[in-house]
């Protein structure tokens, strides 16, 4: 099954692996939180079957799988754009001007900073992590939009390491793709 947060809708999704098409499940219930702003949500499982949820501005919720239905769990205390969970272990991306790895304690939104992103990393507008078959951290970095008062077209986006113990970022390059291929989603 793959899973989605929708920022526009403040919806979860379920997205069909083989045609991409998103399937609402239900709304987000962000109870206190302007859903009309952009929120930066970043979504991930942990190893136990949990599903968890933070936004930009520092909040962090679990939610039903079943449902979309949150339960807030806290303030991380600093602006999280990505999840990735590997054992038990949940770990949050920072970003626009927070280029930071963090480990996260999902019963109480405390995060421990791991460390900084390194000289590899300008202005990133969303971190994207997961973790691939090996259990290296790897994190799509997208810069659009790009940061307030640039004039500069940034590239859509990179993909980068990230190390687990240091926080360390190691961009690998620009990810690109042919030019005539566009994704739709419908739900």
């Amino acid at each position: 099954q793959l899973y989605a947060v929708s920022d526009a809708l403040k919806a979860l999704l379920k997205i069909n692996p083989r045609t991409g098409v998103a399937t609402v499940i239900g709304p987000l219930n962000l109870a206190g939180q302007n859903i009309r702003q952009q929120l930066d949500l970043g979504l991930a499982f942990s190893c136990d079957g949990s599903l968890w949820l933070s936004a930009g501005n520092g909040k962090f919720w679990q939610v039903d799988p079943a449902t979309g239905t949150t339960t807030p769990v806290g303030d991380l205390g600093v602006k999280i754009t990505g999840l990735a969970s590997n054992g038990k272990q949940m770990f949050g991306t920072g970003s626009q001007g927070n280029n930071n790895l963090y480990l996260i304690d999902t019963a109480t939104a405390q995060t421990t900073l791991i460390g900084a992103y390194g000289d590899q990393a300008n202005y990133v507008t969303t971190a994207s992590p997961g973790f691939d078959a090996s259990g290296q951290l790897r994190a799509i970095l997208a810069y659009v939009p790009p940061q307030p008062g640039s004039t500069s077209v940034p590239e859509w986006s990179d993909l980068a390491l990230l190390d687990t113990s240091s926080g360390k970022l190691i961009n690998t390059g620009n990810i690109t793709g042919d030019a005539h291929l566009q994704i739709d989603f419908a739900g």
